[in-house]
């Protein structure tokens, strides 16, 4: 086993990039980094913490996880929430993700901040359709970790690494999944972390406190493990000209020193999967003929998509105020909230919109029924709080 790179102090999120090489998180000290098909070394995101897990987009972009799953360009720019953590029932953020053969991204939540001490607590399982929806298909999961399908895509495998478990659910045809059942128990104290799935199906399982990488057969008997030069074993990846390079990623804990996270790289008897790219809201990254990029950078607000006929002569929110368009729109940040889909009217701390009703801010949900279209003049149904200042708006 080969080093290629080391001096992080948790690496995460490897992933294949057949131009790029692989591409690799630094989940306390931030950025995404890659490694070329020539061994160089270099950043191609910068900065951004808490990145679990990465997926590559069908329109050129970067899926990547944290406090938010974010698309962006793909080295990090024009950035666009796809689901916030505040969203969700911990609001702490999100670990690995995968996606399936038709582009669906499979993310797994935090039921607690893992690294602050919390009480533990269990997460969900989410999908991200197509259309830029999102649902809830899983939960009770402890402390989420690595995902991938197997060859046929009928089975998803799911690290639960408080749980010591790999979960192997059946997939639905609308992409959801059947209950889980155990389909790898993992000795006490080694902690299943990041997986891949190779092309006969076995299942190269990392062992964040085994020092080792755990390959399974199909039906879950161990068929061999891999040792790591370093003990804290975080995640894999099949990459190369012919996926056949097994990338083995880590973090420092038990090392011989302080940010020693490294990559390394051996033959696989095997090669692995090719993973499918993910397909959800591609219109954050292109600008569609009846679209245009806008920033709230007077607000302080990120970017986001919006239909032509939207745009007013103001580049803030309440600029979108009863207009209506197909297009999402994704992270609007303003100084003083203002709700576009009502009209401009403040929609926080118990200020009416214009129909009279309140939005709780607790309750991070506002959902308007059939009678609302009129005041609800963006048309839809759901309003989905982002965070305590950010609102996210997508189809009902």
């Amino acid at each position: 086993m080969k080093e290629l790179a080391t001096g992080y102090g948790l690496v995460e999120g490897p992933v294949w990039h057949d131009t790029l090489g692989l591409l690799y998180s630094d989940v306390p000290n931030g950025g995404v980094f890659r490694v070329a098909k020539d061994s160089s070394v270099s950043q191609q995101v910068p900065k951004r913490r808490g990145i679990g897990g990465m997926a590559l987009h069908a329109d050129g972009g970067l899926i990547m996880g944290g406090r938010d799953i974010v698309l962006s360009d793909i080295d990090g720019t024009n950035m666009g929430a796809l689901l916030a953590g505040a969203d969700t029932e911990a609001g702490v953020g999100f670990n690995d993700l995968t996606t399936d053969s038709a582009g669906r991204i499979y993310v797994g939540d935090l039921g607690f901040k893992v690294f602050g001490g919390g009480e533990p607590k269990p997460g969900f399982l989410h999908v991200i359709d197509l259309d830029g929806s999102t649902r809830v298909i899983s939960d009770g999961i402890m402390l989420t970790n690595g995902m991938g399908f197997s060859p046929d895509g009928k089975r998803l495998y799911h690290s639960d690494a408080r749980a010591d478990v790999v979960r192997v659910y059946d997939v639905l045809a609308d992409g959801s999944v059947s209950g889980w059942k155990p389909f790898a128990t993992i000795q006490k104290g080694e902690t299943p972390d990041g997986l891949a799935v190779a092309a006969d199906g076995s299942v190269w399982v990392a062992l964040a406190h085994g020092g080792a990488v755990a390959v399974y057969e199909p039906d879950g008997t161990l068929r061999e493990r891999v040792p790591v030069p370093l003990p804290m074993v975080t995640s894999v990846c099949f990459g190369g000209d012919d996926l056949q390079d097994l990338y083995v990623v880590t973090g420092s804990r038990g090392g011989p020193r302080e940010n020693c996270g490294s990559v390394f790289v051996m033959r696989a008897p095997v090669a692995g999967l090719a993973l499918a790219p993910a397909s959800a809201a591609a219109s954050l990254l292109n600008t569609k003929p009846n679209t245009k990029r806008v920033r709230n950078g007077d607000e302080g607000g990120g970017a986001f998509w919006v239909p032509l006929p939207a745009i007013a002569s103001s580049n803030t929110a309440d600029g979108l105020a009863g207009k209506t368009g197909p297009a999402v729109l994704i992270a609007v940040g303003v100084s003083r909230p203002f709700c576009p889909f009502h009209d401009g009217h403040h929609c926080r701390g118990g200020v009416r919109d214009d129909r009279g009703a309140s939005h709780r801010p607790q309750s991070r949900r506002h959902r308007c029924g059939p009678s609302d279209r009129t005041s609800c003049r963006c048309g839809q149904t759901s309003h989905l709080w982002r965070s305590h200042h950010h609102h996210r708006h997508r189809a009902g």
